[in-house]
C-alpha cells in the first residue's frame, strides 16, 4: 500500500466540520480548514463588512432626529430665558413661603420666571463647571438660600457680583432641594 497515494487527514475543517487531507488546506492557530472554505468564509465576510446593518441605520436616524429635538428644546429655553420675569418677589419673602408650605410656594413659584433680590452670598462653581450665586435674605442665619445657576452666557455678569452686596437675579424656580431653593437660567439684573 502506498501512503503517498492516500495522505493521512490533518483534523477537521473548523467550518463544515468534514476531514481535511494535505494539500487542500490552511493551517490556522486554532486548526485546519479547506482551502475552499476559507475562500468562501473570506468572501463572505467581505460582503458582511461592506453592508451596513440596519439596526445602525436606525440608531443614527433617531440620534439625527433627536439632535434636531434638542436643538428645538434648546431655542425655546433660550426665548424664555430672556422673556421678562413672571413675579418680583424680595429673597426673604421667598424663602418665607417656602419654609412655611412648600407646596403652595411650588404652585405659587415652580416653572415660573421670577425676579428676586437680596444679599449676594457666595459665586462657586461645580464640579461640572456650572456658575452659581446663593442669594440670602439678610435676615436671621440664612439657613436656607436661593442657589441660581447661571444662563449659559451669563458667567461675566456672575464674576463681577460680590459677596456681601445686593443683587437682582432672573431665574426660572425649579422648586426646593435639600432645604435650598434651586433656580435655573439665571441672569443678573440691573
Amino acid at each position: 500500500m502506498n501512503y503517498q497515494q492516500y495522505p493521512q487527514p490533518v483534523g477537521t475543517c473548523l467550518k463544515c466540520h468534514q476531514l481535511v487531507y494535505p494539500p487542500n488546506f490552511v493551517a490556522y492557530p486554532t486548526g485546519p480548514v479547506h482551502s475552499q472554505c476559507a475562500q468562501n468564509s473570506q468572501i463572505a465576510s467581505a460582503q458582511r463588512s461592506s453592508s451596513i446593518p440596519i439596526w445602525a441605520i436606525a440608531m443614527g436616524a433617531m440620534f439625527m432626529l433627536g439632535g434636531g429635538c434638542l436643538v428645538l428644546l434648546s431655542a425655546a429655553g433660550n426665548s424664555a430665558a430672556n422673556a421678562p420675569p413672571d413675579i418680583q418677589v424680595e429673597a426673604k419673602d421667598l424663602y418665607e413661603v417656602y419654609r412655611t408650605n412648600e407646596v403652595r410656594a411650588d404652585s405659587l413659584y415652580k416653572g415660573k420666571r421670577v425676579a428676586v433680590r437680596g444679599i449676594a452670598g457666595d459665586v462657586q462653581k461645580t464640579v461640572f463647571d456650572d456658575v452659581y450665586i446663593e442669594v440670602r435674605s439678610g435676615v436671621g442665619l440664612d439657613l436656607n438660600s436661593l442657589w441660581c445657576y447661571a444662563k449659559s452666557g451669563q458667567e461675566k455678569a456672575f464674576g463681577e457680583v460680590r459677596a456681601g452686596y445686593p443683587v437682582r437675579l432672573s431665574a426660572r424656580i425649579d422648586g426646593l432641594t435639600l432645604g435650598h431653593i434651586m433656580g435655573r437660567d439665571c441672569v443678573v439684573m440691573k
